[in-house]
């Protein structure tokens, strides 16, 4: 055989094994940067329809903002938890808060194989972790949660039976988050004694909506939230930022209001808050209402109602078996307006009278209000008490100042009254078509003085998870595979081709 042929075979054949070789270390080597990309960055796409391993803008901003180093610990194998078809969204998306930065961790703990590992944090006060656990932690501050909280899940009492429904990672983590890096936290006394029944359900999902947003509670060794009661307890002003009212239906003694004004006083140094939220089902409240007046404002005996039904909203309230008709509240003083297209709902809400603009040192305004078209109706026997042709307050602020010699302002105590408790109702707050839950963690914030953005979520039900393409994305895949991928393959072909002729 000639030679030649041989040398000429050999060559082209060594060739074609260095391209296989080459090619193959390529493929490797650009499967290991993918796949430390991934680690690094989550990088995924989520076909799902409901966008399941996705992360919130709002939530992906502040996680991008930290500069304190955060700890994500999972008591839990993470192979196991990944194999699991729910707990597999729960990681991957622990993931991604951990890729948005690099102060941002995810550890998993054997806590049998590696009890010294969470140690630290019983020894923090966290005695009820066990496996399944989820720490938050940073700096001496730490939540903790089991896992099954971050899944929402459905009780079928005729069969006895447990369905997960929904997902809530981003519901539980975020606001875990947010505490734990919080230096300054705001703490806030719950004075919920013979609260109305009516009141109960907002009154809860308002702690709840505050909660996850980093407001500090008092609670008692049973992890139970601690109500202050005014006629036996202290109302200490270095220990409160915030003082809630929870729609009282037992008048306050004189001794109680003597409590909440000194807190607002605060030694002559004001500074302090007060929320005050009414109900409908509330009796005359002499002490109560005294209270109210001296700061310029007065909840009526009365039930706005609208009159257009334009301006109205039917809406399910957790009190109510069917959906109730309600006004729509518009935002008029600027510092508490919300960036929203959407409405703010007012459920059984009372009109708030201001007594004055301005009086000595205190100043009152409407916060938010209704539109001209609204009646008042009696609550006592549901006759017309108010014609339409004015707006009907249903939140309002009144502020007391303390100024030096020359006028400046120095420091504000503020009272805060809301005609209703029940714009914080769970179903209203859980309903994206409105804007209660901006309107209301906002308002808060904003009366203490609290400088980051409130935060809302809304949990991401199973049941909807499917895989979506859109028109675009179809479009994309369609001509990668009709026309880039046999592009390339007659391009090798010709390559190819061509080389051999020439040989």
């Amino acid at each position: 055989m000639d030679n030649r042929y041989i040398g000429k075979k050999l060559k082209y054949g060594t060739q074609s094994t260095v391209i296989i070789v080459i090619v193959i270390a390529i493929v490797v080597i650009l499967n290991v940067i993918v796949s430390m990309l991934m680690q690094r960055s989550a990088l995924k796409v989520d076909l799902t329809s409901n966008k399941m391993y996705a992360i919130s803008a709002e939530t992906e901003d502040y996680v991008k903002g930290l500069n304190t180093e955060v700890k994500i610990i999972v008591c839990g194998n993470e192979l196991d938890l990944r194999n699991n078809s729910y707990y597999n969204y729960i990681v991957n998306l622990l993931d991604k808060y951990a890729s948005f930065n690099d102060k941002v961790s995810v550890e998993y703990v054997d806590i049998v194989d590696e009890p010294e590992k969470i140690s630290k944090y019983i020894e923090m006060g966290s005695t009820d972790i066990a496996e399944g656990s989820i720490i938050v932690t940073s700096g001496n501050k730490i939540r903790v949660n089991s896992i099954d909280n971050l899944i929402n899940f459905e009780n079928n009492y005729a069969t006895g039976s447990v369905t997960p429904v929904s997902l809530n990672v981003e519901g539980v983590i975020t606001p875990n988050i947010l505490y734990v890096t919080n230096a300054n936290p705001k703490r806030v006394a719950v004075c919920s004694s013979n609260y109305s029944s009516y009141a109960q359900a907002a009154i809860s999902s308002l702690m709840q909506l505050m909660y996850d947003n980093a407001y500090e509670f008092k609670y008692d060794e049973n992890d139970k939230l601690v109500n202050i009661d005014l006629n036996t307890m202290e109302l200490n002003p270095e220990e409160y930022d915030l003082v809630i009212l929870a729609a009282p239906t037992v008048d306050y003694g004189l001794t109680a209001i003597e409590k909440i004004n000194n807190y607002l006083l605060n030694g002559g140094q004001y500074g302090k808050n007060v929320i005050y939220l009414a109900d409908f089902k509330q009796p005359t409240l002499p002490n109560i209402e005294a209270f109210l007046a001296s700061w310029g404002m007065r909840v009526e005996r009365s039930l706005i109602e609208e009159k257009d039904e334009t301006l109205a909203q039917s809406v399910q309230i957790a009190i109510a078996s069917q959906p109730v008709a309600c006004p729509i509240g518009n935002v008029v003083a600027e510092t508490y307006k919300i960036d929203a297209a959407k409405p703010v709902v007012l459920p059984g809400s009372r009109p708030i009278t201001l007594l004055w603009a301005e009086n000595d040192n205190y100043v009152t305004e409407s916060i938010l209000q209704n539109s001209g078209t609204a009646v008042t109706n009696s609550l006592s026997d549901g006759a017309l008490v108010q014609q339409s042709g004015s707006p009907k307050i249903s939140v309002a602020l009144s502020t007391r100042r303390i100024s030096d010699s020359t006028g400046y302002t120095e420091n504000y105590s503020k009272v805060m009254v809301f005609g209703t408790a029940n714009l914080a109702d769970p179903y209203v707050l859980a309903n994206k078509s409105y804007a209660n839950n901006e309107f209301m963690i906002n308002a808060i914030n904003t009366l203490v003085g609290k400088e980051d953005s409130g935060f809302t979520y809304v949990s991401k039900n199973f049941a909807t998870d499917g895989i979506t393409v859109s028109t675009k994305a179809k479009n994309n895949i369609r001509n990668f595979l009709l026309i880039v991928v046999p592009a390339i393959v007659i391009a090798g072909g010709v390559i190819v081709f061509i080389r051999r002729r020439n040989r």
